[in-house]
């Protein structure tokens, strides 16, 4: 009895997706959206940029001073680019560049602060039109430019030493969002981006420290199209 019941459930569900499928083959195609053009785009949103500091003496890390910090903030941006619609996909080209306001403190041997000027990516993005909202996926290459002040006190006489260096660094960046049209030229959207960079030697006031930045950011956009 069971397994005829089994049996009965199984060819039920084989015919509602069968009908769901013809159903589907039925309807039209539509081609009302096209996002073939160029495109600025004017975005905000949050961002969080962890900083992962090591101390280094005589270029090997020591592990007396090394210290990570993660802070939130704000991001506001500005963006061109380019799509090229295929019907149902779109590939297409992008680049921007986008003030924070995310600051990091370490405390290692010496207090490391870190203070971020820009972040700018060039991306790839590909994804599915759903008549008008698009789906996406995108990577590609990503910049970010930061200020270090180091402020050390030294123990016995003497006043506190201080330096400064600027570093702008390279990495890679990867994420995804949803592109809606509201009108022929207007496309409203949100999108996540995660970024991480290589480590790299901070030139300061007292040992050698290699910094090591990451951060992820969610924001929302409008975009004109020409």
């Amino acid at each position: 009895m069971k397994s005829k019941l089994l049996l009965g459930t199984a060819f039920f569900l084989a015919g509602i997706n069968v009908s769901v499928a013809s159903d589907l083959a039925d309807l039209p195609v539509t081609a009302d959206s096209d996002w073939t053009g160029l495109y600025a785009t004017a975005s905000a949103g949050y961002s969080n940029v962890t900083l992962d500091g090591d101390d280094f003496q005589a270029g090997v890390p020591d592990g007396s001073g090394d210290d990570k910090d993660s802070s939130d903030g704000a991001i506001f941006g500005l963006g061109l680019g380019y799509d090229y619609d295929l019907g149902d996909f779109v590939i297409g080209l992008e680049g921007d560049i986008s003030l924070l306001t995310n600051d990091n403190t370490l405390d290692m041997k010496s207090t490391v602060d870190a203070d971020y000027d820009w972040f700018a990516t060039g991306r790839l993005r590909a994804g599915y039109d759903f008549d008008g909202t698009l789906l996406y996926a995108t990577g590609g290459v990503a910049l970010l430019a930061a200020s270090f002040d180091d402020t050390f006190v030294p123990v016995g006489p003497g006043g506190p030493v201080s330096a400064s260096d600027d570093k702008t660094f390279v990495g890679w960046t990867i994420g995804g969002g949803i592109d809606h049209l509201i009108t022929d030229n207007v496309s409203l959207r949100l999108e996540g981006l995660y970024a991480e960079f290589p480590r790299e030697d901070i030139d300061l006031s007292v040992t050698q420290t290699r910094i090591k930045p990451e951060m992820f950011l969610v924001r929302a956009g409008v975009s004109w199209r020409f």
